[in-house]
């Protein structure tokens, strides 16, 4: 996805990524599982120029998708899962 890790400090848990073509920032913060309660339906949508190419090619590299392309509100979309099990997606407008 052209993020690469930024800064990383073990001791609190965080963990900062950069996209350079659009100056875009990503922090994730570490917690343990009964820390807090999940919150249940917010997921990170990356927007991309061509979605049908950006599956092709994270799927090349192993990244599973869970939802083939879908269509909502003027915008396209696919879901794939992280290593963690989280869900995330590619959106593409129009």
């Amino acid at each position: 996805m052209g993020l690469s890790l930024e800064h990383v400090n073990n001791e609190v848990g965080w963990a900062e990524l950069h996209h350079p073509s659009c100056d875009a920032r990503v922090g994730l913060r570490l917690t343990e599982r009964d820390e807090i309660a999940p919150a249940g339906g917010a997921t990170l949508a990356f927007d991309v120029e061509n979605l049908e190419d950006a599956v092709t090619d994270m799927e090349r590299q192993g990244v599973m998708f869970i939802t083939g392309v879908m269509s909502l509100n003027g915008f396209r979309f696919a879901t794939f899962v992280d290593p963690d099990g989280n869900n995330l997606q590619l959106r593409q407008a129009g």
